[in-house]
């Protein structure tokens, strides 16, 4: 049996860090408006391919040569990539960051300094940090402003009033679906739909890989607070789905699992039933009375095992229709239910007669959240443009924008350019701290600085000199690298969320601590090559 390579303190340290360093400049110099490309030679293919996502740069990258290295190049790959699917934004600030923290720490403990007293400094110095952004905050309002937050992360002004239009109407809780579209412009609609908490049974239902999502277009939705698990259970409505050509499938259940998963699952992938199973995410009586509203919303039959009903003995009568159901990792959405409107006034005014009735706080939110369900909407963003290609890039964008927006109207917003985390350097450094603890605190409060430098010198700028005339400005002044001058960044436009940045600065400090306190590396003899990070 092959014995595994294992590295020592210093070897994996090290190697993490060579790994993590060329990971990051990589990345790096793509961050800002006036940020660089990079040129990826694609194997079989003529041309290269130029990108200037960072997360994607990322991405393809799968494997470095030396093996110590490639362990810290894949931790930051997967910080990064982590950040754009959960975020939208913020993945090469996380990249600049882990660097940044990486650097200064490693002068610590090299001048002999204690790695875990470090990390406490640093995690008392981040708790400083996120309330001094959460005290900066500004609520985002009107559509105005929503827009310029657009516009600033897709470069494209049109889209950008497009997404602040959708989110002033929808709201922070508004559920948002980008499709392509056929033509040359941008168009949106608005639609009924919901958007609940819950995930597939399997990720083999997959079939968007990028999103990492099922999208069924059409389907036909059973609705059931049971836990199905044997093939007993589900064969009559496949084989009536099949024989009908009834559409695609969607089971929302307690959970399936067992042979009844695995036979939904072979069906899917041979595309002879398109299908997911949905663990729905809610617990308790608050479960049961989702799934009727939903079942409501629908126009399926609610099979409860309170009544008796078993899924065996479902027809294509029971199941509810909708436009379309995407399902993720986290939340799933019904577009374009189609129950009756009657029906769903009738569930509408009755909860809202329990909610008028009822003094119980925690009752109450959970009764506004399901009339926010049947009465709420969603906002369709179609996307056209002259080529096939500009239409995926321009769909990723909104995507990212969409994602963007949520985390603002949720925590607020702050100046952008890198200003927000330099104006919270002063509050850090007022935490107290003794010994290498105090080594932890200004080990964060130099990182702070890393973004808005390395923004300015991708701009061809000399960080030092700007950065003392922004400060001499004032608080909320930073440097517009578009247009070459210092402005206040809320009047201008130029704005972060304030969740992008506390959950970056979160994820590259527990990146850098676990790079910094390894204690080894085991490398195994044939290690799994991941094209996801």
């Amino acid at each position: 049996m092959p014995r595994p390579r294992v590295l020592n303190a210093d070897q994996a340290q090290r190697g993490l860090k060579r790994g993590i360093d060329i990971m990051a400049d990589l990345v790096s110099v793509t961050l800002g408006p006036r940020g660089g490309l990079v040129v990826n030679e694609v194997f079989g293919r003529s041309e290269p391919e130029l990108l200037t996502d960072g997360a994607t740069i990322a991405r393809r990258i799968i494997q470095l040569p030396e093996r110590s290295t490639d362990v810290g190049a894949m931790l930051l790959r997967h910080m990064v990539w982590h950040m754009r699917q959960e975020m939208g934004d913020g993945s090469v600030i996380t990249a600049v960051l882990t660097q940044a923290i990486l650097r200064e720490a490693y002068r610590c403990i090299a001048a002999g300094a204690n790695a875990m007293v470090i990390r406490r400094g640093m995690e008392k110095a981040l708790k400083a940090a996120v309330q001094a952004l959460r005290e900066m905050a500004v609520p985002i309002e009107g559509e105005d402003q929503i827009a310029a937050l657009a516009t600033g992360v897709t470069g494209d002004p049109d889209m950008g009033r497009m997404l602040g239009e959708i989110f002033d109407i929808l709201g922070p809780e508004g559920a948002l679906v980008v499709e392509e579209y056929a033509s040359m412009y941008l168009e949106r609609e608005y639609v009924e739909g919901a958007r609940w908490k819950g995930n597939y049974d399997s990720p083999y239902f997959i079939t968007d890989t990028a999103h990492r999502r099922c999208v069924l277009e059409n389907p036909r939705i059973l609705i059931t607070d049971a836990r199905i698990s044997e093939l007993s259970d589900i064969q009559p409505i496949m084989e009536q789905m099949i024989q009908a050509k009834a559409g695609p499938l969607a089971i929302i259940a307690w959970g399936v699992s067992g042979v009844a998963l695995s036979t939904l699952v072979t069906n899917h992938q041979r595309k002879v039933l398109p299908a997911v199973s949905v663990k729905f995410g809610l617990l308790g009586e608050h479960r049961l009375r989702a799934l009727e509203d939903m079942a409501i919303m629908t126009g399926a039959r609610f099979i409860t095992e309170q009544a008796g009903m078993r899924v065996a003995n479902a027809t294509l009568d029971d199941l509810g229709r909708a436009r379309r159901i995407e399902v993720g990792e986290k939340e799933f959405t019904i577009i374009g239910p189609q129950g009756d409107p009657a029906a769903i006034r009738q569930r509408l005014a009755q909860i809202k007669a329990e909610l008028q009735q009822t003094s119980d706080l925690e009752e109450r939110d959970k009764l506004r959240e399901r009339i926010g369900w049947l009465s709420g909407g969603i906002g369709i963003l179609k996307i056209g443009a002259t080529s096939a290609k500009e239409r995926e890039i321009k769909k990723e964008r909104a995507q990212e924008a969409a994602k963007l927006i949520a985390a603002a109207m949720e925590e607020g917003v702050v100046p952008g350019g890198g200003v927000a985390y330099l104006n919270v350097v002063p509050a850090v450094r007022a935490v107290e701290a003794e010994g290498d603890e105090a080594f932890g605190v200004e080990i964060l409060a130099r990182a702070l600085r890393a973004p808005i430098e390395r923004l300015l010198s991708n701009a061809g700028l000399y960080p030092p000199i700007v950065i003392e005339e922004i400060q001499r400005q004032g608080p909320g002044y930073g440097y517009d690298v578009i247009t070459g001058e210092i402005k206040d960044m809320m009047e201008a436009g130029i704005m972060d969320a304030v969740k992008v940045l506390r959950t970056a600065l979160e994820t590259a400090v527990s990146g850098a601590a676990m790079a910094f306190t390894t204690g080894a590396v085991v490398l195994r003899r044939k290690p799994v090559e991941s094209m996801e990070p």
